[in-house]
């Protein structure tokens, strides 16, 4: 009934029922392996409260009440200061009980800020980046557990598959093997990082290595390819095909230290391979500009993944789908995916697609890296993972006395 709702052709969604106090069901056109944790991501929401001078068709409404929420959580908004601070107190009528800490406070902090602010006790936790000098600094504070894990995510480089020369996976996959990913990653991250052949986190139940390539750094075998592909060395060196010089712009986020690391490496490894690269650093919005009007040869960026691996990032016009990438093996693979509910079924079928993904390369997959949340060790009850982020277990949270 939702189409028929959002058409105006109901006055109500008719596949929604209340049942009792406790229990909404709910009648879905289709169901997938992601539907129920989709319902469940659902927010109950007052309709005495935000239904109150509600029009069909308008949002202003509830709008209006952005800044004073009404729920059903751990917490309840008590103030808020623009661009500093959030304050919470707890909700005693929480379902699973008062949350022990009466008063929670988020607070802006910065890359500048958010150490100093750790050691000082004015923040008892935060997402510091990972690298050895911030891992050696918050360990030797003495007071502070740091737990780090896999990033639920991945950096990657795109490719334009509307340009003729990334259409061809031959380029594709010399592109990837003649980048010293290992060497980019390793000088960014150290032991916090790995380079990635799927994109998929090692956490993830659908993950695997099994038929995988590494495509290992190799400039001969990545010149072979190139040559295979008919794109051959030209009296300057720089390789040509039907009269067309193979040269990259490439566009990545200023003030990045993968970027950093990336740039002159990149530059002298597309070098050796006989490919003039063009590169140019922006901001975020600039990239995501470019990507929109299909105004690039290749960017550096990163997605965050779901605990699920449904995607449409690599989907012929998925709505993540921002590059023009087509695979018809891969379409068959996501939509079976998807739509299987038996989750070792799923297993086998995202193993196919995986392996697909990696020997057509429809991007260069670079690297998962390690998040890491210091947390005071007067704080306890916290529960951190991949999946789940530390503010679902604030009800349990306890301050030593």
């Amino acid at each position: 009934g939702g189409k028929e709702y959002h058409d105006g052709k109901a006055n109500d969604i008719s596949g929604i029922k209340v049942i009792d106090d406790n229990t909404v069901e709910v009648t879905v056109t289709e169901a997938t392996a992601y539907t129920k944790d989709f319902l469940g991501e659902q927010y109950f929401m007052p309709e005495a409260y935000y239904g109150k001078g509600f029009k069909k068709g308008s949002l202003d409404s509830i709008k209006a009440l952005n800044n004073k929420p009404v729920g059903s959580g751990q917490y309840v908004l008590k103030s808020f200061s623009p661009g500093q601070q959030v304050v919470l107190e707890a909700n005693p009528n929480y379902f699973k009980g008062a949350p022990k800490v009466k008063t929670v406070i988020f607070k802006t902090t910065t890359d500048e800020t958010n150490l100093s602010m750790l050691q000082t006790g004015e923040t008892d936790i935060d997402n510091i980046t990972v690298t050895e000098d911030n891992v050696e600094e918050l360990k030797s504070l003495g007071f502070l557990d740091v737990n780090i894990m896999p990033t639920n995510g991945y950096g990657y480089i795109a490719f334009n598959h509307k340009e003729k020369k990334f259409q061809d996976p031959k380029v594709r996959q010399a592109l990837t093997i003649g980048l010293n990913r290992k060497e980019i990653v390793e000088g960014v991250y150290g032991p916090y990082a790995n380079v990635i052949n799927i994109p998929q986190s090692t956490e993830a139940w659908s993950y695997t290595d099994e038929g995988i390539n590494k495509y290992e750094f190799d400039t001969a075998k990545a010149k072979a390819l190139l040559d295979e592909a008919g794109w051959k060395a030209g009296a300057d060196g720089i390789r040509e095909k039907d009269g067309e010089k193979f040269t990259i712009n490439f566009s990545a986020t200023a003030d990045n230290p993968v970027v950093e690391a990336l740039l002159p490496i990149m530059s002298k490894n597309y070098k050796e391979l006989g490919i003039k690269l063009n590169s140019e650093t922006l901001d975020f919005n600039a990239i995501m500009d470019k990507k929109d009007t299909g105004k690039f040869d290749m960017f550096f960026a990163a997605w965050g993944l779901t605990p699920d691996p449904d995607t449409t990032v690599y989907l012929t016009n998925g709505s993540q789908n921002d590059v023009g990438y087509s695979n018809k093996k891969v379409d068959e693979l996501t939509i079976a995916g998807k739509k299987e509910l038996d989750q070792e079924k799923r297993k086998v079928i995202y193993k196919e697609l995986y392996q697909e993904l990696n020997k057509d390369l429809p991007a260069i997959f670079m690297y998962q890296r390690r998040d890491m949340w210091p947390v005071n060790g007067r704080v306890s009850g916290l529960e951190i993972t991949p999946y789940k982020d530390f503010e679902f277990s604030l009800y349990n949270a306890q301050l030593a006395q």
